[in-house]
């Protein structure tokens, strides 16, 4: 594939998986609109919004097997599709079971954007490429609609109404069915493929890259995932913030893993996995007891630090999947490796507030993040250990 075709690939990749981060966000704020009209409890407003990565892991786990039958662009175009029927519906949900179901259909579409738009830039850029590739079509991507999602959704919001800003959002994937249309298939027919996904999926899981990827990956969705519900509430109650502050602190540590993902992941390319990962583990480490100390300025260096550190440390995860599927003798089959990445990330972002819920009913808050540091200090030990022994072996 020629440059000017691997380049299309790329970035509508990236713009698939920025519209569904985009269109994610506009949720956050709408929230509480949607629990008033609905009459939704705390719990059950916490349980629907939880079927977002329920929806996601099941679309990884069809999708990352479908991928390599029926191609990427096939599973990107079905994702722009139910991406623009969850928007509208989110526009109509007028009663509990409609709103869910939204809910759900909307983690679907992300679960085939990520797996799809994944697969392709592994597809097309050689493993040398990959960890900038990979983590600036992530940071671009998916930071960037995670930057853009709560802010633009909050003022539409407030400026016409719900039902207008996602009637309006809906655009949002209509046009991008354009390019994605347009884009070159990047699989390739291969002989001798394995007739089990699951058999497949064990091939790649076995290996030590494999293992140090889900390892981080882990790491990063459980600390995102237990931070966004533990956190505003903590500073709520600490120092009084306001939702406008709590909005801004959750910006600085999106745009600061925005800015460090591609710089970590062309370093990972060019020096390997290992420093980028144990740089980042500290700098997650460090920052997170920070969070449970004000005053203000010290927070925002807080999220400044933990977001750096998410940056570097995610950097290398794509490239360390999709070389671990080369090792397992599946080169070109990235559609699992990117359904392991999506389903993953999936499950922790399940698992962080579940893990947080349950320690903060023994632990305060600063308790539960300190012992998160901990964790995050032991697990990168362990991958920076392993990662070590892999590039020996190799000499």
């Amino acid at each position: 594939m020629d440059a000017r075709a691997r380049t299309i690939v790329f970035w509508s990749a990236s713009a698939l998986i920025g519209a569904e981060t985009l269109l994610f966000g506009l949720l956050v704020p709408a929230l509480p609109e949607f629990s008033d009209k609905l009459g939704l409890s705390d719990p059950q407003a916490a349980i629907i919004f939880a079927l977002f990565p329920v929806g996601q892991l099941a679309a990884s786990i069809v999708g990352a097997a479908a991928l390599e039958r029926v191609g990427r662009r096939p599973a990107m175009i079905a994702s722009v599709v139910l991406m623009a029927a969850a928007t509208v519906g989110f526009a109509f949900s007028d009663t509990v079971a409609i709103f869910a179901l939204t809910r759900l259909l909307q983690g679907v579409a992300a679960g085939l954007a990520w797996t799809a738009g994944l697969a392709a830039i592994s597809d097309v850029f050689p493993a040398n490429q990959l960890g900038y590739r990979m983590s600036l079509a992530e940071s671009v991507g998916g930071a960037g609609g995670g930057l853009a999602g709560p802010a633009v959704g909050g003022i539409a919001i407030d400026l016409i109404g719900v039902t207008q800003t996602f009637l309006f959002a809906a655009i949002v994937p209509v046009l991008l069915a354009v390019p994605v249309i347009f884009t070159p298939e990047t699989r390739r027919a291969r002989a001798g493929e394995p007739t089990s996904r699951w058999l497949a999926l064990r091939k790649i899981l076995a290996k030590p890259r494999a293992q140090v990827g889900t390892a981080a990956l882990r790491g990063f969705a459980v600390t995102l995932g237990l931070l966004e519900p533990l956190l505003p509430l903590d500073i709520d109650r600490r120092l009084g913030l306001s939702a406008t502050v709590i909005g801004m602190l959750f910006a600085t540590l999106i745009l600061a893993d925005l800015i460090a993902a591609p710089i970590a992941g062309r370093w990972s390319d060019k020096r390997g996995r290992i420093g980028p990962m144990l740089v980042g583990g500290a700098l997650i480490a460090v920052a997170l007891p920070l969070t449970a100390i004000g005053p203000r300025p010290m927070l925002f260096t807080a999220m400044v630090v933990l977001g750096v550190g998410l940056g570097a440390m995610g950097a290398g995860i794509g490239a360390l999947m999709t070389e671990a599927a080369d090792a397992a003798g599946l080169a070109g089959q990235y559609g699992l490796s990117a359904g392991v990445i999506t389903g993953l990330f999936a499950l922790g972002a399940l698992a962080g507030p579940v893990l947080g819920g349950l320690a903060r009913t023994t632990l305060t808050y600063s308790a539960t993040v300190t012992l998160l540091a901990a964790a995050v200090v032991a697990a990168t030990i362990w991958m920076t250990s392993a990662l070590r022994t892999v590039e020996r072996q190799r000499e």
